[in-house]
């Protein structure tokens, strides 16, 4: 096909989405806000490409090494330094800071005045914790404030830092920043850096919802070692399947932590294909799973892209890339002598070939299929929604027809059947319990060795080395400690963690299931079946923000380098122990600096703070959401036997409902086939 040809039937495509929009605005799957904005947005020939994924996964990392050879995207070391970033073309570099407007910045000082101590909701604390620190922040700029709330301010590129920076002079009242680079191939084409989307500050999470709607292609950025796990699938299924989307770019970034244990790319690609899949047996219905079905998953290593890529005069000025440059080549990866070598084991290509193929020969087919997706997902909600209804008003009309003696019977299977699924809750409760023990005295044991064998090696160090290069060795070690053993052994933690959680809620749905197929001879309990294994799946999805060690870094006075907090689950109150460097100081001092060090880790705290969290992590098998579900059939059982003289208008006004239902379903179902017709 000739460039004309293609452009013509372009156009015509162009005009189908807008007809298509029109008529799903009349039969009401859209309001009148997203049928512009799918106008606006055909017109104005715009790819949106959406960087998303949960914070600290490499996002910002990764768009460094692919548009800047240089670090000038700051990564979000914590919720307080997030912001959303859009890089697009312009004749020259520069950016546009869009500041909080007035009501944004008032709620944020408001929220900043609420106590912690009295907050136990994990992300309200976070939401807190970040207002106060923004909040304190922006004292600095105290009387700056009030002139730029609700403005717009352009600055040259090299002052970002002022404005996303954890130290930066503006960063507590910025909103979003608009990035612009004089590169051809970014010509209609807008590439979002969002904020992860456990970001705590509200305004921004709205920011980065608006982005995503817009959005027509989105690079989903995963954290080898606990890639694909429920947040993840929360993100890709629930928030952006649920917008419609025209292609999915599936990332595995951080790689090297896990190529450094001995695992390869193959091995990493097919553990995150396996999780992929159990989730696309979970999101049959979803729009995105089509998207997501032969999907080839690309692995990079960000870090090891940019440190390939920026000037080695950057690198060596630079302390902790340094570290990290003569780590991956003296230390972990003995086959990597280069730069050059560096760069082409990180598989940045790959990734970086993805997006260009897509920009140069997709775009137009993208744009196309964005609005295709969000009208017929539009469609089938409705349809999903009716469908329940259906099988509510279905369950009340079967009461209402059975004799008096079968509907006490049906009433006394579901009690019993209540019952015994309680049972099977509590049961599967005191197993985990027990689980979670084990696996606490294992997480403080192991600990404790990792942090005795890291000890046993300073001092062995303390009386080998001379001074000279007694501190390097010895801040080395230190680092290894903090940086990669003690991380990995957090991250292999968290996916036995999630092994355990994921099969006890497996054997519990099954038991579940064959608890209903006692009472289901003539598959009266079919629906239900489905619900409460539906209500099983989404209490584990729901609870798995809370179901991870983490590892946070923070600042202290105490201590001249990085301070590590470890704990279980909810990130409330740390457990800190510190790294330290050695000045002038001889062996004797180093030594006791050493001891002090590994004296200070608080392993009671540690243990403390896992029991305190044991609540929480059993409370993913609460049977609260069962037993409502199981509740109001029995209560809408016995008002359809204690209402016996209004049973035969009850009855019939049911059917008039189930009838207006189907009716209504029928409807939507053949408007869906009509439309369907304007694409083919």
């Amino acid at each position: 096909m000739n460039t004309q040809n293609f452009f013509q039937e372009f156009q015509e495509k162009k005009q189908q989405i807008c007809i298509l929009a029109n008529e799903a605005l009349k039969a009401g799957w859209i309001d009148q806000t997203a049928h512009n904005d799918i106008l606006k947005k055909i017109n104005d020939d715009i790819l949106t490409i959406g960087v998303i994924g949960q914070m600290k996964c490499g996002k910002s990392t990764f768009l460094n090494a692919f548009l800047f050879n240089e670090q000038l995207l700051p990564a979000a070391t914590t919720p307080m330094t997030a912001a959303l970033s859009v890089i697009t073309y312009g004749e020259k570099k520069e950016i546009e800071i869009e500041f909080y407007s007035e009501n944004e910045w008032e709620e944020l000082k408001q929220l900043a005045t609420y106590d912690l101590n009295e907050i136990n909701d994990t992300l309200q604390r976070e939401s807190v914790k970040a207002a106060k620190e923004l909040y304190e922040k922006s004292n600095s700029i105290k009387s700056k404030i009030p002139n730029l709330l609700g403005t717009i301010k352009k600055d040259s590129i090299d002052q970002l830092i002022e404005y996303v920076g954890a130290e930066g002079k503006y960063v507590s009242i910025v909103k979003s920043v608009r990035i612009t680079l004089p590169y051809e191939w970014l010509k209609g084409v807008e590439i979002v850096d969002t904020p992860g989307f456990n970001d705590p500050v509200v305004s921004r999470e709205e920011r980065t919802k608006e982005f995503l709607k817009r959005a027509d292609v989105v690079l989903m950025m995963l954290y080898a070692g606990r890639a694909l796990d429920a947040t993840d699938c929360n993100i890709l299924f629930d928030k952006v399947g649920k917008i419609g989307i025209g292609k999915v770019i599936l990332t595995i970034n951080k790689c090297d932590i896990q190529l450094a244990q001995g695992e390869d790319y193959k091995q990493i690609k097919d553990n995150v294909k396996n999780e992929l899949n159990k989730a696309l047996s979970l999101y049959k219905d979803n729009s995105i799973s089509e998207l997501l079905s032969d999907i080839d998953p690309i692995t990079i290593s960000a870090q090891m892209a940019l440190l390939g890529r920026m000037p080695m005069s950057d690198v060596l000025r630079d302390e902790n890339l340094k570290h990290h440059y003569h780590e991956y080549l003296n230390d972990i990866f003995d086959h990597l002598k280069t730069q050059k070598d560096l760069l082409q084991f990180s598989q940045i290509s790959v990734l970086e070939d993805k997006i260009k193929d897509i920009i140069s020969t997709e775009k137009e087919e993208i744009l196309i299929r964005k609005p295709t997706n969000l009208i017929f997902q539009k469609a089938k909600n409705a349809i999903n929604d009716i469908e329940t209804q259906i099988i509510i008003q279905k369950e009340q009309k079967a009461n209402l027809e059975l004799p008096d003696e079968e509907l006490e019977e049906k009433i006394a299977n579901l009690q019993k059947m209540q019952r015994r699924i309680q049972k099977k809750f509590e049961f599967a409760q005191d197993e985990l319990g027990e689980k979670y023990d084990d696996i606490s005295r294992k997480i403080v044991h192991d600990i404790e060795d990792i942090a005795d064998n890291c000890k046993s090696r300073c001092n062995n160090i303390i009386d080998t080395y001379k001074k000279a290069e007694l501190e390097r060795k010895l801040d080395a070690e230190l680092k290894k400690f903090e940086d990669r053993e003690l991380k990995r052994y957090i991250e292999n933690i968290n996916s036995s963690i999630k092994k355990e959680l994921r099969t006890s809620i497996t054997e519990l749905a099954n038991e579940v299931e064959d608890v209903i197929g006692r009472y289901n001879e003539n598959g009266e309990y079919n629906d239900l079946s489905r619900i409460l294994l539906h209500t099983i799946n989404k209490a584990f999805e729901s609870t798995n923000n809370n179901t991870n060690l983490v590892l946070e870094k923070e600042e202290n006075d105490n201590t001249s380098d990085i301070l590590t907090a470890i704990l279980l689950l909810i990130p409330t109150t740390p457990i800190i122990y510190g790294l330290f460097k050695i000045f002038d100081s001889g062996r004797d001092e180093a030594r006791t600096r050493c001891n002090d060090f590994f004296n200070s880790i608080n392993y009671r705290e540690i243990e403390e703070k896992l029991k305190t969290s044991k609540s929480r992590f059993i409370n993913v098998l609460n049977g609260d959401a069962i037993n409502k579900v199981l509740s109001d059939l029995i209560v809408q059982a016995e008002k359809a036997e204690q209402e016996k003289a209004e049973k035969e208008k009850n009855l019939q006004k049911v059917k008039e409902n189930l009838a207006t239902l189907n009716a209504n379903k029928a409807k939507i179902e053949e408007e869906y086939k009509k439309l369907q017709t304007l694409i083919l």
